[in-house]
């Protein structure tokens, strides 16, 4: 499914969105983790972005700078009147998400680090700024339309109109002053340095949230940070963008927790903090699932069989002290994990079927896929999001309609309750002209996902005509 164009929104943002002047008051909670150890964080209700202060006598060691260089600023003041000083000497970047890396600019002229992908995925994310303002201004519109529903001193309203402030200001930095800014020292597998009188480890972990992430160990304050790895309200999934390097990540906290008393606290990269014991049981889930799925996969066994055979209990019972093994919401992250560790070394079907309708054509990928879904996931993967990037990147190209019409048909046929992969479906029969045919896609799109604007909009405009 399409979003407005990017020049149509963008007009309306020219319009309406910049009107935050960049001084504007956010307020920041400021939490003491311990005498050293202090996160700042922007918005009274807004969902969090934190930064992390570590204080020595030697400066202040910051970890990731929130999301834009005014929200950095606004930060620093805090720090002034929470610590008395703002004398920062070091910047560490956990990855190369936005609301970790936003206000990098505000401390040019000091050390930066982070993992060498960083670069890279920052000066990509740099060139895309632009797109980001339609979805920013996508957000807030829905939040104001729900805020017209509401009672304006309500906890829900007062989030949402503070999470707006929040955007715009994001949105006039991006419009008028923000400049990416790296990390101006990197390091591939493992980084050890002092700092402040403090011995820092940096490790890398592995392909998991992003390309880059890192842990960051200090093993005199017995803390480790984790950015975005590790979340405490579920069971572990640090599953993004594979492949996944699930081989590594057991390699690097094995090490990290092999350290002797080196580890009691381990912060997240939003105002999240958790126990040892809590990290050693999400330790322990990953290698046992692995171990799982690697000798399932040497036996020859099919995914489903397997899944079918790995539930949660009695198999992962070490998780319920801290989970409760009957949540739909663990089961179903259980079963994505699943997927996502037996995935690892196969190959995606979206690149082999885009290979073959490139050389040979419609009809011997369609044959292809079929065969690909006969066998189960062995050696290719057929993912759902990936199909549906193939199929607009043709639907994009001139004269390459049947290319992704047979791509989205594969797609829904492959996940038949998918509402997206129907919408996709619709489009781009509606733009060969097959308006039967777009109408029922978009029909099932809809009873699938009784919420989808687009599907709306567009049998309106179908059963018009």
């Amino acid at each position: 499914m399409k979003t407005l164009s990017c020049a149509l929104l963008a007009g309306i943002c020219l319009g309406s969105c910049f009107m935050i002047a960049a001084e504007e008051n956010i307020p920041f909670r400021v939490q003491r983790l311990s005498e050293q150890i202090t996160f700042f964080t922007p918005g009274k209700y807004a969902p969090p972005a934190t930064m992390v202060v570590i204080a020595t006598k030697k400066g202040l060691i910051v970890i990731d700078t929130l999301l834009s260089p005014t929200l950095a600023e606004l930060a620093l003041k805090e720090m002034k009147k929470e610590l008395g000083r703002d004398d920062v000497i070091l910047v560490i970047n956990t990855h190369d998400h936005m609301d970790h890396t936003g206000g990098n600019q505000v401390f040019r002229g000091k050390e930066i680090i982070g993992h060498e992908s960083v670069v890279p995925a920052m000066r990509r994310s740099a060139d895309g700024i632009a797109a980001n303002q339609p979805r920013f201004l996508g957000r807030i519109t829905q939040r104001e339309e729900r805020l017209r529903t509401l009672a304006p001193e309500s906890p829900e309203a007062l989030s949402l109109a503070e999470a707006n402030r929040i955007d715009r200001l994001i949105m006039d930095d991006q419009h008028k002053r923000f400049v990416s800014t790296p990390p101006t020292r990197t390091f591939a597998d493992k980084l050890v340095f002092q700092a402040g009188g403090l011995e820092l480890r940096l490790f890398y972990f592995g392909r998991a949230h992003t390309a880059g992430d890192i842990l960051i160990h200090i093993p005199k304050l017995g803390v480790l940070f984790t950015g975005d790895l590790f979340h405490t309200d579920s069971i572990s999934c640090t599953a993004g963008q594979g492949p996944l390097d699930v081989p590594r990540w057991l390699a690097v906290l094995g090490e990290v927790l092999r350290t002797p008393k080196g580890v009691r606290t381990i912060v997240g990269g939003h105002m999240l903090t958790y126990t040892r014991q809590w990290l050693d049981i999400q330790h322990r889930y990953i290698r046992n699932l692995w171990a799982a799925v690697s000798k399932a996969k040497s036996q020859g066994m099919a995914l489903a069989a397997f899944r079918a055979s790995m539930p949660l209990e009695p198999a992962f019972a070490f998780l319920a002290p801290h989970f409760d093994l009957k949540a739909p919401l663990h089961i179903d992250r259980h079963q994505a994990n699943i997927q996502d560790f037996w995935r690892v070394g196969l190959q995606p079907a979206a690149a082999e079927i885009e290979r073959i309708l490139n050389q040979s054509g419609s009809d011997a990928a369609r044959a292809r896929f079929r065969e690909l879904q006969a066998v189960g996931e062995r050696e290719f993967f057929i993912d759902e999001r990936e199909f549906n990037a193939l199929g607009y990147r043709f639907l994009q190209q001139e004269r390459k309609l049947a290319e992704a019409i047979a791509v989205f048909a594969m797609n829904s046929e492959a996940f038949p309750r998918s509402w997206n992969a129907w919408d996709s479906l619709g489009e781009a029969l509606l733009a060969q002209g097959e308006f039967d045919k777009a109408e029922a896609c978009y029909a099932k799109s809809l009873e699938l996902n009784p919420q989808n604007e687009n599907a709306q909009e567009m049998l309106k405009k179908l059963r018009a005509k």
